[in-house]
């Protein structure tokens, strides 16, 4: 992205190219194409955790299978670096790709509300040790997310945001 010095020392981005912006939006889209598979393997991963009883892990002979707190740090840290790369490109105004994250924070919070609801039925299901955080920080960065569209809408666009989900 180009940058021009205005009056008054203001940085001012330079209308983006037809090629950066073609690029940046490859980018984003293999961006979201690898979230979007390792939150696949996140779902997987904590519904293992929270069911145990699966016959593959006794041929492990593991009798206690949790999701390691690295992979749940590293799945928090790729949603801040995707929400970021998504923040950096609405303020850029580089054209992109919209997508519905609202989703996302809809199939965990789901998982986590079936997880518990099972957990209080059937003794042998478990609520994964790290799956209330990770919940919380999906639920935060939309939460952000969100806040930094309505204020990019009334700065640059004039006009106040739509209250419809």
């Amino acid at each position: 992205m180009r940058t021009h010095t205005a009056l008054r020392g203001e940085i001012r981005l330079a209308k983006p190219t037809v090629d950066e912006v073609s690029r940046a939006n490859i980018n984003a889209q293999l961006l979201c194409q690898g979230f979007s598979f390792f939150t696949c393997l996140m779902f997987l991963m904590n519904v293992m955790e929270a069911i145990r009883l699966l016959p593959w892990l006794q041929v492990l002979h593991a009798d206690h299978w949790q999701v390691p707190f690295v992979t749940v740090t590293m799945y928090c840290a790729f949603l801040a670096m995707y929400v970021s790369n998504k923040e950096v490109m609405r303020w850029s105004h580089t054209k992109r790709i919209t997508r519905r994250g609202g989703r996302w924070v809809i199939a965990w919070w789901t998982m986590f509300f079936l997880i518990s609801l099972g957990s209080m039925i059937f003794e042998t299901v478990k609520i994964p040790r790290h799956l209330a955080e990770q919940c919380f920080v999906v639920l935060v960065l939309f939460m952000g997310s969100e806040t930094m569209k309505k204020f990019y809408i009334r700065k640059y666009l004039g006009a106040k945001p739509s209250t419809e989900a």
